[in-house]
């Protein structure tokens, strides 16, 4: 039972940061978006252009565009608020069903095909070609990586929770005392 006892509370602490992680990855896709409209102005402009949008509906185009694209980081993060509450209730000894964990494994099948296109279009050379000329190689790797970082803690939640709850389960361990 000791044994299982420190499993439990480190799969507990596990489960804590591992939920923080992927709050805090939600927020950096916040800080992006914002910092790429400052620091390249022009990007939303080009977007429009490209898109056919006349010069007359530049700004009611580019307001558009960052609405939704706004409503989608909202959703994101407010889904990952969700991950993460569930991550941090579960941690401190209280007991949560499994929707979060579901949540967290969607989230993780939709990093996971993201990136696995996006490899695949740079190995093909069209993204790489492109990504060149718009100088993001960069942010793109950068990016690629705090995705998979994203994705460990994903995996790191849906396995710590189900540790978590079978030994509470086993010990019938409920709000961290043993029954």
């Amino acid at each position: 039972m000791n044994e299982d006892l420190r499993t439990l509370r480190r799969k507990e602490d596990n489960l804590g940061i591992s939920g923080l992680a992927v709050l805090l990855f939600s927020m950096w896709d916040i800080v992006r978006f914002t910092m790429t409209l400052i620091m390249n102005p022009h990007a939303l402009t080009d977007l429009l252009e490209r898109m056919g949008v006349g010069k007359d509906e530049m700004f009611i185009g580019g307001f558009v565009i960052v609405v939704i694209y706004a409503i989608i980081l909202l959703g994101a993060f407010l889904i990952r608020l969700f991950i993460y509450l569930g991550a941090r209730a579960e941690s401190r000894g209280k007991k949560r069903g499994w929707l979060y964990v579901i949540v967290a494994a969607l989230v993780l099948a939709f990093i996971v095909a993201d990136q696995t296109s996006t490899v695949i279009d740079t190995f093909n050379g069209a993204a790489a070609a492109r990504a060149e000329e718009l100088g993001e190689m960069d942010t793109a790797t950068a990016s690629g990586l705090l995705n998979i970082t994203s994705a460990f803690a994903l995996i790191d939640i849906i396995l710590s929770s189900a540790t978590i709850k079978s030994i509470r389960k086993k010990y019938n361990i409920k709000d961290g005392e043993v029954k």
